[in-house]
Order: structure tokens, then sequence, then C-alpha cells
């Protein structure tokens, strides 16, 4: 493990999103697509808008699918909903196939959501020894991460 420790969030977002292209794209050199759980709330939206202003050429986004390691229970078009914040800060600039974005809906019950959440995950990885490339976290203000997983 690298620790990166850096002088501002700018300088953090820029290195963590050069470290994700190079992942991206070091990764794909050995396999055909490359994973990705996105972190919901409000620290990861400038990252999504540095990769999406420099990096919509240098990662091969046609070759990613895209998942949410969590997501709030708010309608979809609600500004507290993490794939609604995804869209707008990143998936809306660069080319990944909407077949490969894998959203958890929030308009139907919870349970429910999270059932089929539960069967698109199992049926996506039914026959890989692995599951996600990356994994990305963040820190909510009561303490909470990745309330799925």
């Amino acid at each position: 493990m690298k620790l990166i420790i850096s002088e501002n969030k700018e300088k953090l977002n820029a290195e963590l999103a050069q470290w994700i292209s190079e992942l991206i794209s070091s990764t794909l050199h050995h396999q055909e697509i490359f994973t990705i759980a996105l972190a919901g709330g409000s620290t990861p939206g400038a990252l999504y808008s540095e990769l999406a202003l420099n990096y919509t050429d240098k990662i091969n986004w046609a070759k990613v699918h895209v998942f949410w390691g969590d997501e709030r229970f708010v309608p979809p078009g609600d500004e507290r909903n993490n794939a609604k914040m995804a869209d707008d800060k990143l998936l809306q600039f660069v080319n990944v196939p909407s077949a490969q974005v894998h959203r958890m809906r929030t308009d139907i019950q919870p349970l429910f959501a999270a059932s089929e959440y539960q069967q698109i995950l199992k049926h996506y990885f039914k026959n890989t020894i692995s599951s996600f490339d990356l994994v990305l976290l963040g820190l909510g203000d009561d303490g909470h991460t990745l309330s799925l997983f």
C-alpha cells in the first residue's frame, strides 16, 4: 500500500484521478473490462469532476463497468441521489455505454431495490473469481462508509 499525503483537496483529487487512470490502463492490458464501485455522498464529487475534465480521452471508458457502493433512498432526480451526482459530475461527460452503468433503483421499496441490486451483482460476477477492480470509499459525516458492502 502506498500512502499519499497532499497539500489540499485539489491536489489530492488530481493525484487520485491520475492513479485511477493508470490503474484502469494497466488492468485493461490483461483483462477485457474494468469494474469500479463509485462512492456516494459529497466527498467524491470533485474527483468525478477531475476525471470528467481531464480524463475523457485518457481512459478507455468504453471498457469500464460502473457500480455503486451505496445509494441514498431518494428519488432518482433528487440532488442527494448518488447516481445523479455521478451522472452530473462524471458519467455524462465520458463514453461509458449505458448498459455498463449498473444503478441501484430508488423508485421502488428499499427491500426490493436491495434484492434487485444483489441479483445484478450476482449475475454480473457469477463467472469470475474476483469482484471489483476498484472500490472508491468516502466517509460520511456520521462515520459511515460504503453502506451496502
